[in-house]
């Protein structure tokens, strides 16, 4: 009857063990979800800037076309609602006249929103010379 005899390792015979390449796997994959979660963050915060920036942009539309009388603001407290066309996409925004401590400006301060929301993106003041009938 022959004996089985397990044989040992020799060093040079030597590889991974099942739990060492168990353990690295997820060390690989907690550091890839990491890098996943930041990249998302950043994606996000990158489109938040870009929606702020374009915001501005409008908000500076408005105040200046209502400076130069191309746009006629209320100076009711419901103010003017409208939307502006940038890069294709339609952007709401309000905008109200008031009254400054100078009988010879005016404020305009400018609302805009996110689309299809009612969230405030930004808001802007800006000042002109008041119109004298």
């Amino acid at each position: 009857m022959e004996r089985f005899v397990l044989k040992q390792r020799t060093r040079n015979n030597r590889g991974f063990t099942l739990i060492e390449v168990l353990i690295a796997l997820a060390i690989i994959a907690i550091a890839l979800t990491a890098v996943m979660k930041s990249t998302s963050l950043s994606i996000r915060n990158h489109i938040y800037l870009q929606n702020k920036t374009i915001a501005l942009w409008v908000a500076e539309d408005v105040i200046n076309q209502t400076r130069v009388g191309l746009l006629q603001l209320s100076d009711s407290e419901s103010g003017t609602e409208n939307q502006t066309m940038m890069f294709n996409q339609a952007w709401s925004w309000k905008a109200w006249l008031k009254p400054t401590a100078n009988a010879g400006i005016q404020e305009i301060d400018v609302e805009v929103f996110e689309k299809d929301s009612k969230n405030r993106l930004i808001k802007l003041t800006g000042y002109m010379n008041a119109k004298t009938s």
